[in-house]
C-alpha cells in the first residue's frame, strides 16, 4: 500500500488531506468523515480498500483534523461540500479512474447535499454510511429553545448535545471498545460540544434534502448501518433516500453493530458488502 498527506486550496485556505492507494488501483473512494473526526482514523479502512484493490482520498473536513477553521463549527454543508468535491482537482488525485463518493456519519450528510446540489460529481456510486438524514428531533428543539432564550448556549443548561462533559458510552462506537479509547487519546479528535452554528447547518442541510426532488440522486446507492448504533437511527435516513436515489438502491443493516461499523466485530463482513457494491457500479 502507498500512502501520503498533502494539502489542497479552499476558502479558508490550505485543506489538509491524506490518501492511500494500491498499487494499480481501479477504481478510488472520495471519502467524507464524521464529526469529531479525521482524516487520519481511518487507516483500517484504507487498508482493506487498497487491499481490495482501490484507493481511498480523504480529506480532513474544515474545522476538523489537521484543516483551517475552527474547532468543529460548520456554518453550511453546501460548502463543506464543494469542499470536499474540490479534493478532486488536486494534483495528486487519480482522475483517470472511476469514482465513488462515500462518507460516514456527519459525512454522509455531505456527500447527500454534494449529490443534491445540481453539479457534475463525475461519480459511478455513493456509499452512505452511520447517517442522520432525516429528522433529528433534539437538536429541533434545543434550538427552538435557544431562540426562545430559554437556554444559553455558552452555559449549556445541562443539555447533552452542549455539554462537553457527556461521557460516551464504551460500546457506541464499536463493540471492539478499544475504539471508542482510541477516539479520546487522539489529539486531533474533537471531544467538546456541539456547536450551535453546527446544529443549524445539519438542520438546514437536512431541511434541504427533504425539500429535493424525489430520483434527485441518478447514481446508484449503498446505505449501511449498525442494527445497534446508539447514535444516530437509521430509519429516517433511509426513507429520505428512498425518495432521492432514482433507481438503484442498497440497503444493509447490520444486526448487533453500533456506530463505527468499520470498526465493528464483523467488519469483514460489511466490508466485502462495500466493495462488492464498488466493483459493481464501477
Amino acid at each position: 500500500m502507498r500512502q501520503a498527506t498533502g494539502t489542497y486550496e479552499s476558502g479558508l485556505g490550505a485543506h489538509h488531506f491524506r490518501w492511500w492507494s494500491a498499487d494499480e488501483p481501479a477504481w478510488v473512494i472520495l471519502l467524507a468523515h464524521g464529526f469529531g473526526d479525521h482524516s487520519g482514523r481511518y487507516e483500517r479502512y484504507a487498508s482493506t480498500i487498497t487491499a481490495g484493490g482501490g484507493a481511498v482520498y480523504c480529506p480532513d473536513l474544515r474545522g476538523h483534523g489537521l484543516s483551517p477553521g475552527e474547532r468543529a463549527v460548520i456554518e453550511s454543508f453546501d460548502t463543506v461540500a464543494e469542499e470536499y468535491l474540490g479534493l478532486r482537482e488536486a494534483p495528486e488525485f487519480p482522475r483517470d479512474l472511476p469514482l465513488v463518493l462515500a462518507g460516514h456519519s456527519m459525512g454522509a450528510l455531505v456527500i447527500s447535499r454534494a449529490a443534491t446540489m445540481g453539479v457534475d460529481l463525475g461519480a459511478a456510486g455513493l456509499v452512505v454510511s452511520g447517517a442522520r438524514l432525516g429528522r433529528w428531533p433534539a437538536a429541533d428543539e434545543l434550538l427552538a429553545s435557544i431562540d426562545r432564550g430559554e437556554i444559553d448556549p455558552d452555559v449549556g443548561g445541562g443539555h447533552p448535545l452542549l455539554d462537553p462533559r457527556t461521557d460516551l458510552p464504551p460500546d457506541a462506537l464499536s463493540r471492539d471498545t478499544s475504539i471508542v479509547q482510541q477516539f479520546l487519546d487522539d489529539e486531533l479528535t474533537y471531544r467538546g460540544a456541539y456547536p450551535v452554528p453546527t446544529l443549524r447547518a445539519y438542520l438546514t442541510a437536512q431541511r434541504q434534502l427533504e425539500e429535493a426532488d424525489d430520483g434527485a440522486i441518478a447514481q446508484p446507492v449503498l446505505y449501511m448501518h449498525g442494527g445497534d448504533d446508539p447514535i444516530t437511527p437509521f430509519r429516517g435516513s433511509v426513507e429520505r433516500l428512498a425518495n432521492l436515489v432514482a433507481d438503484d438502491f442498497e440497503v444493509r443493516v447490520f444486526p448487533g453493530a453500533r456506530h463505527s461499523i468499520y470498526n465493528e466485530l464483523n467488519r469483514e463482513e460489511i466490508f466485502e458488502v462495500l466493495v462488492n457494491f464498488i466493483r459493481r457500479v464501477t
